[in-house]
């Protein structure tokens, strides 16, 4: 027997796969349908929404151009954007638990999939790809650059390398930016290869832009603690309650294990705490 899948990355169901319309009060809908009905809806649509949150930290930019000319002012005023644009994406994500009422399981890694799984029209061997994950959203990568937030050998070990620490930015590249659009990768790159903010900010005597930077690195802190806790709602938790059930096998090796297979707690703890270790005292 076949199975008709799809695979689809986090681009593909947060930035392209909308419509606008008009329809009792809405102005976007999925143009293809998911199993899970509008709970797998709204899903979609939050993420989008955030991602809209995430555009407004354009301010990025105006950071990287105002260090070409050591514009304190400018800088500052950069940070400033990007702190409102991270505290908006958590109010944002925070919709998800009046549209979500889905338990989610990974596809990489998947103990159901142990050989992978064969895809028609496109290979002749059974692949491992990544389902779709935050992780793929270039938007906190491109945050991460900006504020020089190093993720190290601390970020946690993931099953997929026994014995050995999950280097964050080795992790990123591996497993999600084949899965982004070419641009967004070009634009984490050209942030990462710039001097370090972090640094300069150092350097400077500058009480005001100290607190921007900090301020910054704080939201981003408070948007990934957020995200741990809606991932143990909706993914560990419901995982944890398999093991009454004659799947709980299956379950237990599901629970700690994000949608794009990794081996979610550790890795997202590890990347909370090495962002804190950002914060300038």
């Amino acid at each position: 027997n076949k199975l008709q899948c799809f695979l689809f990355s986090m681009s593909d169901t947060s930035l392209i796969c909308f419509q606008n319309i008009i329809f009792k009060n809405r102005n976007m809908d999925l143009i293809f349908s998911f199993p899970g009905g509008e709970s797998c809806r709204g899903f979609f649509i939050v993420s989008l929404l955030v991602e809209m949150a995430a555009s407004s930290g354009i301010g990025a930019l105006e950071v990287m151009h105002a260090m070409k000319s050591s514009d304190v002012a400018g800088i500052q005023n950069g940070l400033v954007k990007v702190t409102q644009s991270l505290k908006k994406m958590k109010e944002t994500f925070k919709l998800m638990h009046s549209k979500f009422k889905l338990n989610l399981s990974p596809w990489r890694d998947n103990p159901m999939l142990p050989n992978g799984l064969l895809y028609e029209g496109v290979s002749t061997e059974p692949m491992f790809l990544s389902g779709g994950s935050a992780a793929q959203s270039s938007a906190i990568q491109c945050f991460d650059a900006l504020l020089s937030i190093q993720h190290d050998d601390e970020t946690g070990k993931d099953k997929m390398f026994p014995g050995k620490a999950v280097i964050y930015l080795f992790f990123l590249k591996v497993f999600f930016l084949d899965y982004m659009p070419p641009a967004h990768c070009q634009l984490i790159e050209t942030l990462s290869a710039r001097p370090s903010l972090r640094d300069l900010i150092l350097s400077c005597s500058s009480s005001d832009l100290c607190q921007a930077y900090n301020s910054c690195v704080s939201a981003m802190v408070d948007l990934r603690s957020y995200h741990l806790f809606a991932v143990q709602k909706y993914i560990v938790g419901p995982g944890n309650r398999t093991m009454g059930c004659p799947l709980r096998g299956v379950g237990t090796m599901l629970n700690d294990k994000g949608t794009g297979g990794s081996n979610l707690m550790g890795f997202l703890k590890g990347v909370c705490n090495t962002t804190k270790k950002a914060l300038i005292s």
